[in-house]
């Protein structure tokens, strides 16, 4: 407590802060014109980005509404995303109860511990996409059916 109270008090304590003060400020001054210009650039790429899956999007919507036989085989494939996120995510717990029985926790982490927990990381992050993937799809579809149909 006494070195700061001393820091404190100390005139070349005080002159260092100025000088870094103005260091940053003129780093700041030259970094804003870079910075800006790079994140309008990330700017107008993500807008164009979403502008284009919104367009991709409303094709699949419309190709849905205009075929109900496609809309049927939307069905099945979100069912089948549905299915494969299951036995990803159930796989993923047998794997990590597997990781949590067949080694002794109080040996510590082992790199075969380690390397079967980050396989189940892997395996249940597939489940997710998976998952992600079929509720796009099931977007979509609610999105194609008839405003007349009963949605639940």
């Amino acid at each position: 407590m006494d070195e700061i109270v001393n820091n404190l008090s100390s005139p070349a304590w005080w002159i260092g802060v100025v000088f870094v003060g103005i260091f940053i400020s003129l780093l700041a001054a030259y970094l804003k014109p870079f910075v800006d210009g790079t994140l309008a650039k990330l700017s107008t790429h993500w807008k164009k980005r979403i502008e284009k899956h919104e367009t991709k999007r409303k094709e699949k919507i419309k190709l849905l509404q205009d075929n109900s036989e496609q809309r049927i085989a939307a069905h099945f494939q979100e069912m089948r995303f549905r299915i494969r996120a299951t036995q990803y995510l159930i796989f993923s717990v047998m794997v990590l109860f597997f990781s949590f029985t067949a080694f002794d926790v109080t040996e510590g982490p082992s790199f075969f511990r380690i390397a079967v927990n980050v396989f189940f990381f892997i395996i249940m992050l597939a489940g997710m996409l998976e998952h992600y993937q079929a509720m796009k799809l099931k977007s979509i579809i609610i999105d194609s059916l008839p405003k007349d149909v009963n949605q639940f």
